[in-house]
């Protein structure tokens, strides 16, 4: 957890100088478009089967190992996105108004979760026998977004886009993973070249599995969550 936190650090500390450098050499008096970003976010996510996953139990009957009504929660995530905005047109409309598609090939979270060997009442828990869960998702984002530069250096921004993603899931020694169609959706507040944001992620995913013994087999897999993140834009 040390190594994460340094590491957090250490991005906004080279993320803060690279965008103040950037906003001392490129900023003009009048209002500018930001046109790239680049996001640092905490994240919190949770899964649930969209049916039951069952599991064999030795005697050739299939027995619920998870049912459709459960939710796990994660313990904590991180997320760093970069992209840019192309403007649709050349100059603000009315001096105040952007329009444009944003597209990001860089989307990269990290979560992880914590469940009891034995699922009860739906409250997984960090007790003896527990098993840790990470979640590694990898894609891009392309859809339309319209800013507000109320401003010389206030801007306002509200997007939606839809990210392709390769998903994988890392328990005990099993690894799976596949595409997964995912969806992306909030809004952001700047003031000059920083700013704050926070947006809703949902989509689904059906795990294949590349190694070890646990296999969800054909249920597909639901996720939901949030992400609140620290943005440079330039």
């Amino acid at each position: 957890m040390k190594k994460l936190l340094l590491l957090t650090l250490s991005l906004l500390i080279a993320a803060t100088s690279f965008a103040q450098e950037t906003e001392a050499t490129n900023d003009k008096p009048e209002k500018r478009f930001r046109k790239k970003f680049f996001n640092i976010s905490y994240s919190s996510s949770e899964l649930s089967p969209k049916s039951d996953i069952l599991i064999d139990d030795g005697m050739g009957e299939m027995v619920p190992l998870v049912d459709a009504n459960f939710k796990l929660k994660s313990d904590w995530g991180v997320s760093i996105v970069r992209g840019r905005t192309y403007r649709l047109h050349r100059k603000p409309l009315a001096n105040l108004v952007n329009i444009g598609i944003d597209v990001s090939f860089l989307d990269l979270n990290y979560s992880q979760f914590t469940m009891n060997a034995v699922p009860s009442n739906n409250s997984p828990s960090d007790s003896e026998g527990s098993t840790k869960i990470h979640k590694i998702d990898y894609g891009w984002q392309v859809g339309p977004s319209i800013s507000l530069t109320p401003g010389r250096r206030f801007t306002i921004t509200a997007y939606f886009r839809y990210a392709p993603t390769f998903s994988s899931i890392y328990v005990d020694d099993s690894y799976m993973g596949n595409y997964s169609t995912q969806f992306r959706t909030g809004a952001s507040f700047s003031y000059g070249v920083i700013g704050l944001g926070m947006e809703a992620s949902f989509g689904d995913c059906k795990y294949k599995n590349f190694v070890g013994d646990l296999d969800l087999g054909d249920t597909k897999i639901k996720s939901s969550g949030y992400r609140v993140y620290l943005q440079f834009r330039w």
